[in-house]
């Protein structure tokens, strides 16, 4: 039912285009532009429709938009818990010395000028405040001790760049090599954190699934293109998919997507595209390749390339 659904839609969408109000414009057009151009245009304005119309096939979606859980379910759109609390302030603490890095990277062996001292000294007050707030983090004490290591190798790298008016790339460089071996235990502690956090909402969530629903409901992973490879999100729902990769079936992920509209969007396309390949190449993922792939593969060893 809901493919017939889809293809209604289609269908009305394209009747919107070639019925006579459409027709006029269609006639327009093809007056002020190359008669292809105008095809590639309606085609891609009933695309547009149907992508978005197949979304009312599809339910439940669950969205990841980073620290948040967004669910749309019969219509409906709600959020799941996901409070990340020791993540969000593990976070917080290895952004320090990446800005710094960031910072004295970008002086080189250069004096500090006026502008640097006064970020260096923006800095050193943003660092003491976290340390004074660190009695109330919550944290083991063993991590808590690694907190307090960072920050401290942190406010002595500030105060002897002031002091000498600028830091050799000798002493970032160490500075650096020390900060990773803490940073990347940071890392570890904080994808447990997201990890628990995010099984113990999706538990909640698939509990109230009907076993249909179970057996139906997309996922999308919102996230820049650098955490595509190993995305923490992306591993916890292929684990619970059975959807190995990089083939994305049920699960979607959404590169460079921050915006629910956006993620939306895509699922849409994704659907959409699904069906158009079962349709002209009995094959529902042979769209998620270029179309030319394969031709492009058997024509390259032939293409005398320049040398």
């Amino acid at each position: 039912m809901p493919k017939r659904c889809a293809l209604w839609t289609l269908v009305a969408a394209l009747w919107s285009i070639f019925m006579p109000g459409g027709r006029a414009r269609a006639e327009q057009s093809s007056q002020t532009a190359d008669p292809l151009v105008a095809v590639d245009q309606a085609f891609l304005s009933v695309y547009e429709q149907a992508k978005l119309a197949v979304l009312k096939d599809i339910s439940p979606i669950l969205i990841v938009l980073g620290d948040r859980l967004v669910v749309y379910r019969h219509g409906t759109r709600s959020e799941l818990p996901y409070p990340l609390t020791a993540y969000t302030r593990l976070k917080s603490v290895a952004h320090i010395p990446l800005a710094l890095f960031v910072l004295f990277t970008a002086t080189g062996e250069n004096p500090l000028s006026q502008q640097h001292t006064e970020e260096l000294d923006r800095f050193d007050k943003f660092i003491a405040s976290v340390q004074t707030s660190l009695s109330d983090d919550g944290f083991p004490e063993a991590v808590g001790v690694r907190q307090r290591q960072i920050l401290s190798a942190s406010r002595a790298l500030l105060a002897n760049a002031r002091k000498r008016g600028r830091l050799p790339q000798t002493e970032l460089a160490a500075y650096c090599k020390r900060m990773g071996v803490l940073q990347m235990a940071n890392v570890n502690e904080a994808a447990k954190d997201q990890l628990d956090e995010l099984n113990q909402s999706v538990t909640a969530f698939l509990a109230s699934l009907s076993e249909q629903e179970r057996a139906s409901y997309y996922v999308v992973v919102t996230g820049a293109h650098q955490a595509r490879a190993g995305n923490l999100q992306m591993q916890y729902f292929r684990a619970l998919l059975k959807e190995p990769g990089p083939i994305e079936r049920r699960l979607i992920y959404a590169e460079h997507v921050f915006d629910e509209q956006e993620a939306l969007s895509l699922l849409g396309k994704h659907v959409l595209d699904q069906r158009a390949g079962e349709a002209f190449f009995e094959d529902p993922v042979r769209l998620q390749r270029d179309v030319l792939t394969d031709a492009a593969q058997a024509y390259l060893p032939q293409l005398r390339l320049p040398r």
